[in-house]
């Protein structure tokens, strides 16, 4: 978990925040019913007494970012976000770590769509350990499958 700020938010700059931190901010989430596990991830931090200010609840990872970036919260993001960062936008590492978990893709072996392929080499571009997964797996973008 990290979180992301506007580059002009005080947190800005800064490596690390702590929990504490985030008392009395406006956080922007993923809703409870989207991203469960990272709901129950801040649930053990938010019961020791943290009085966190509004939830602004945003169900794609992008618009998360867009309103940190507007500065209108903190965006709360797994950190596979630092791929998509922006240049109007701070991210800073969250402590105590929170771990969240590993995204996973799945498709059909025998799909060959232009469009998975596409995905595929998009996406490993994006992040290098799905790349590094895929072709210790012998797939690549060009024969998704």
């Amino acid at each position: 978990l990290v979180a992301i700020v506007s580059s002009a938010h005080p947190f800005a700059g800064q490596a690390t925040i702590t929990i504490g931190q985030l008392e009395g901010q406006t956080l922007i989430m993923s809703p409870p019913d989207q991203e469960p596990a990272t709901t129950a991830a801040l649930a053990p931090l938010l019961a020791h007494g943290l009085e966190p200010g509004p939830h602004i609840p945003a169900r794609a990872m992008d618009t998360i970012i867009r309103l940190a970036a507007c500065g209108i919260g903190i965006g709360l993001v797994p950190s596979s976000m630092r791929a998509v960062a922006r240049p109007d936008v701070w991210i800073c590492e969250v402590s105590p770590r929170t771990e969240l978990p590993e995204l996973t893709l799945s498709w059909r072996t025998q799909d060959r769509s232009p469009v998975l392929r596409a995905f595929l080499g998009s996406a490993g571009t994006a992040w290098p350990r799905l790349q590094d997964a895929l072709q210790q797996r012998g797939i690549s973008a060009d024969s998704a499958g």
